[in-house]
């Protein structure tokens, strides 16, 4: 279990997490139970919370982001409205 400090909107908090439990962990069960594929999924992610996810799924980190920039090898885009007229 991981703990860690979190501060933003709110003003002290603590957010409990398993290491093993991730939005990549979470998209892989929803694949598997709808019998999907990977590349049935994608990721857009603003928060390093994202992370995994967006790598995994060969997603996009929203520019302007914490995301964006703290890894600046992922691919960017400026909102999911320009991704969505992309396609």
């Amino acid at each position: 279990m991981l703990i860690r400090r979190h501060r933003s909107w709110i003003t002290k908090a603590l957010i409990f997490t398993n290491r093993a439990i991730n939005k990549a962990a979470a998209i892989q069960f929803v694949l598997e139970r709808e019998r999907l594929t990977a590349a049935d999924a994608t990721a857009i992610g603003d928060g390093p919370n994202d992370l995994e996810m967006v790598e995994a799924y060969d997603g996009y980190a929203i520019a302007g982001t914490s995301l964006a920039a703290e890894q600046p090898e992922l691919k960017t885009v400026a909102s999911v409205a320009e991704l969505l007229a992309d396609s």
